[in-house]
């Protein structure tokens, strides 16, 4: 999935993901409201985005 950014070298980036397959420790990203609504562990479950 295409998204736009507000990374200053990109305009778009592509992120056809929710969740993470890694589970740091120290992640951030986790508390992104996107994966909260989802009924997965975050660090065992990664979801394809739909359109």
């Amino acid at each position: 999935m295409v998204t736009k950014t507000k990374i200053p070298i990109a305009r778009y980036v592509v992120n056809p993901y929710i969740g993470c397959g890694h589970g740091c420790k120290y992640c951030y990203a986790q508390f992104i409201g996107a994966f909260k609504n989802k009924a997965g562990v975050w660090g065992k479950d990664v979801f394809v985005k739909m359109t």
